[in-house]
């Protein structure tokens, strides 16, 4: 008989199963949701002001997109300068009213100087062009009319720093007033309406202005250069007139004398004696 152990360790409990619980968080509506709608919205209307303004720019003209241009490179209607360099135009009320119900008023916008000299520029050259077509025009009419074959090589036609200037210019033997009168001769009137008919379409103002030579008129006489200029230049702008250039078009009408001969080493030549119809760019 086996002799009996004392004090035998008793057995280990049996092991616990280990249980593993996963729990999956559950969120509502799942792919159903409307966060993508929120982005689908910005995404569609961002596209639609795309779209607008490109159909804006193909419908807008050249100068249209340039004036837009403009008014984005040098806004106008920032005049003070605020917090980080940026100009804001502050709104003031109106002293002539007071109270709730009392009016604000925005101040005039000034441009920066070097904005309206690039807005000057572009459009000077924008009205050059203009007067460049209405050089060539005047003279494809000039040259199409037979009765003016001899006298279409005594009108000048230039551009200046004042505008688009027309001359008509006396030579030997051919002149376009008759002898120290402002008696316009009967080929100078086709040449007066062609250029009327010219100027008579555009928004410019016109200049007209009576030139002669250095002859003096006799001493017997109580009339002068300045007389016979200025005379000239009235006779030359009643003509357009009535040919049809509205009277509110023209600025001024000056006589000069010899003041201003073309050749001022030749002041007997007669080619000094000449009318300049200047239009003047718009500004």
């Amino acid at each position: 008989m086996a002799p009996e152990v004392e004090n035998a360790p008793a057995p280990p409990p049996p092991k616990r199963p280990i249980i593993i619980v996963k729990r999956v968080k559950k969120v509502a509506g799942g792919h159903h949701g409307g966060a993508w709608k929120v982005a689908y919205a910005d995404f569609v209307t961002a596209m639609m002001a795309l779209f607008m303004v490109l159909w804006i720019i193909g419908q807008s003209s050249k100068e249209a997109k340039e004036a837009i241009a403009d008014y984005f490179r040098h806004p106008g209607i920032f005049t003070t300068t605020g917090a980080g360099g940026r100009k804001i135009v502050p709104i003031v009320p109106d002293p002539t009213t007071s109270g709730e119900s009392g009016s604000f008023t925005m101040p005039p916008a000034t441009p920066p100087p070097e904005a309206l000299a690039d807005i000057l520029r572009r459009q000077q050259k924008t009205q050059e062009q203009t007067f460049k077509q209405v050089g060539e025009q005047l003279r494809t009419r000039l040259a199409a009319q037979p009765e003016l074959q001899r006298l279409k090589e005594q009108v000048s036609i230039e551009i200046t720093d004042d505008g688009l200037r027309i001359e008509l210019l006396d030579r030997e033997g051919s002149s376009f007033f008759e002898v120290g009168s402002a008696q316009f001769k009967s080929e100078t009137i086709p040449v007066l309406r062609a250029i009327a008919s010219e100027i008579r379409t555009l928004p410019n103002a016109v200049v007209v202005e009576g030139h002669t030579d250095s002859r003096p008129f006799a001493l017997a006489s109580n009339r002068s250069n300045w007389e016979l200029s200025t005379d000239r230049a009235h006779s030359a702008r009643r003509l357009m007139e009535n040919f049809q250039v509205p009277a509110a078009q023209i600025a001024q009408v000056r006589g000069y004398a010899d003041r201003q001969l073309r050749y001022p080493d030749q002041p007997y030549d007669v080619r000094n004696r000449r009318i300049s119809i200047t239009l003047l760019y718009n500004t």
